[in-house]
């Protein structure tokens, strides 16, 4: 899982992905990034992980993506099992800025000898395999752009777009794997996703199994109503805008 808290301390939300719709166009830029692009990745206290992120496809392209929406660079940083917000089933999660200041800081939780990330070793579900870390830091790198570029305050709306799309743009998003994308099946995986993050944010006051059940509903026929573009809110009354 994500960890979610407060938009202006800790929140959660993934991955790049860009199109008109809620179908995630999957970013590329070839096996990973260049000698000279890692070196320039701002990533600190992830020992034999560093070249591990600076190494992910996409991470690269969508740092200078951000660069050049927000004008900063995000910073990304590890943190041990037990350290802060990483719980014993925390992939990861995103600092927002205050009042958007400055890019946000994305923590990447690994295990307690700081040897993998968290969650490569943690079987979740058969529809949540454990996601890897190019998963996990495109996730939250997605996050820190649509910080910049759809600020911080969040709604229960809002928040479930921004977790279908984070999840969406994770390299091997396991529903994608499952189901044809766009299917009952598909829409039904990747609702069950987002709500596993957006449910501790902002969505539904009830508590417990109904708040993740309200969410879910709620996901799907905003899914199918393709309310969710490019990680904002766009509510339409007509179902095919």
């Amino acid at each position: 899982m994500y960890v979610v808290d407060s938009p202006v301390v800790d929140f959660d939300s993934s991955g790049l992905c860009s199109s008109s719709s809620n179908k995630c166009t999957t970013l590329k830029d070839g096996l990973g990034a260049s000698d000279a692009d890692r070196a320039d990745i701002p990533i600190s206290n992830c020992g034999s992980l560093r070249d591990r992120i600076a190494s992910c496809p996409g991470v690269a392209n969508l740092l200078k993506q951000i660069q050049a929406d927000c004008g900063c660079q995000p910073k990304i940083n590890c943190k041990r099992q037990g350290d802060g917000n990483c719980g014993s089933s925390t992939c990861g999660y995103t600092r927002a800025p205050l009042f958007n200041l400055w890019c946000a800081t994305v923590t990447i939780c690994t295990t307690r000898d700081g040897s993998k990330s968290l969650c490569e070793s943690m079987p979740l579900d058969e529809f949540n395999p454990p996601p890897g870390l190019c998963d996990t830091i495109i996730h939250e790198l997605t996050h820190v752009w649509d910080f910049c570029r759809h600020g911080t305050i969040i709604t229960c709306n809002t928040d479930i777009c921004r977790e279908l799309h984070a999840y969406e743009s994770e390299p091997s998003e396991n529903c994608r794997r499952l189901f044809p994308q766009g299917s009952a099946g598909y829409i039904s995986c990747i609702c069950r996703r987002a709500c596993g993050s957006a449910v501790g944010q902002s969505c539904i006051s009830s508590t417990g199994t109904d708040r993740r059940a309200r969410c879910k509903t709620l996901c799907e026929e905003m899914y199918r109503t393709n309310q969710c573009r490019d990680g904002v809110w766009t509510p339409s009354s007509d179902p095919q805008k």
